[in-house]
């Protein structure tokens, strides 16, 4: 168990503070627009690296949702390991679209939908989608490494959304699934 970063090897030590540095100064990592009821990170910028951590609050207001196509200004080939915080309410259109190396995300408690085409074409090893309950048409879409879905809340799940997955070999679907 390690106690600080100065701990941790150095290439870790860094990606580390620099996580951390996201959620002190977004306006570097970040662009965002304020809404109602929080803040909409609206593109990543190329300062933040392969290893994004979104932070909670901008402003004082909650992180509630990722904005469509939020790789627009980074190298979507650059991009490893997402952590979201547990405020986001909403992922938009294709917010991880094409992010070939995209292989870690979590997914907060309080998103129950995953909008089109979200993650596709990405690199997602394991995703816990435990709590989702609306997955959009083609929103894991190519995804080549994922092998085990857990979808034991989802009602919805969208046309083509797991399409071209081919390492999925387990499903759990809900008695609930509608469509």
């Amino acid at each position: 168990k390690l106690n600080s970063y100065e701990e941790l090897p150095n290439d870790i030590q860094s990606i580390a503070s620099k996580m951390e540095s996201m959620t002190e100064n977004p306006k570097r990592y970040f662009e965002y627009k304020h809404l109602d009821y929080g803040v909409m990170i609206t593109n990543i910028l190329p300062t933040a690296g392969s290893h994004i951590k979104i932070p909670d609050f901008i402003d004082g207001r909650p992180v509630i949702e990722l904005g469509p196509k939020l790789t627009e200004y980074i190298d979507p080939n650059m991009l490893i390991q997402v952590q979201l915080p547990e405020t986001i309410k909403k992922l938009g259109f294709g917010s991880f679209k094409d992010a070939k190396k995209l292989q870690y995300i979590n997914i907060p408690k309080n998103l129950e939908s995953i909008s089109d085409e979200c993650f596709m074409n990405t690199a997602l090893i394991n995703i816990d989608l435990s709590n989702i309950k609306s997955i959009g048409n083609k929103a894991f879409y190519n995804c080549q490494n994922i092998n085990n879905i857990d979808l034991s809340n989802a009602t919805d799940i969208g046309e083509y959304a797991f399409a071209m997955c081919r390492k999925l070999q387990n499903v759990s679907l809900s008695q609930t699934l509608r469509t």
